[in-house]
């Protein structure tokens, strides 16, 4: 038997949300490390520049936002309606 077939749903989700968070953590880490590079090379003066650190920070910023479900579009319960809506059955 596979690791995996001892999961419980609750335990299977909170692993999921675990995976958000650490998926979350990397992408604001990147951010940090490239807006920093950047805005020092070019410097925030440059448009081009400035509007790329402004627009990657709010994907940041909407990342967090879905991570730590305060926007919960695509949330566990919004997944388990599209996974019985392509079965045609209740879980």
């Amino acid at each position: 038997m596979a690791e995996s077939e001892h999961i419980s749903p609750d335990e299977r989700e909170a692993i999921e949300a675990i995976k958000g968070v650490k998926e979350f953590y990397s992408h604001l880490g990147m951010y940090l490390i490239f807006a920093i590079v950047f805005s020092l090379s070019f410097g925030l003066d440059k448009p081009k520049i400035f509007w790329g650190v402004i627009g990657w920070g709010i994907g940041v910023v909407i990342h967090g936002l879905v991570v730590y479900e305060v926007v919960n579009i695509f949330g566990p319960k919004w997944e388990r309606r599209m996974i019985e809506k392509r079965l045609g059955r209740k879980l």
